[in-house]
């Protein structure tokens, strides 16, 4: 069916994205509750998640071949904002 759900479930769902899921249930427990993970501190796993990131960046230059640094084997699509450029 070109261009059209199947089912008025599809229909739904093609049109939703994550900010409309608050809740989500699976065999009747809560893996989504309001919006959040219950059971999972999303600011501990963002800086564990960052730490781990820069670990990873800094090992770059480790594992390339010609010793490059990250930012050279990666350059940056688009320069790095300051703060100040988003205040009024």
């Amino acid at each position: 069916m070109s261009g059209r759900s199947a089912t008025p479930v599809d229909a739904a769902l093609s049109a939703c994205d994550s900010r409309d899921i608050r809740w989500v249930l699976v065999a009747g427990r809560p893996v989504v509750a309001d919006g959040t993970v219950p059971g999972i501190d999303e600011q501990a796993l963002v800086t564990t998640l960052q730490a781990e990131g820069e670990k990873a960046w800094e090992a770059v230059e480790g594992y390339h071949w010609m010793r490059k640094p990250a930012d050279e084997v990666f350059p940056r699509s688009f320069r790095l904002a300051r703060n100040d450029e988003f205040t009024s």
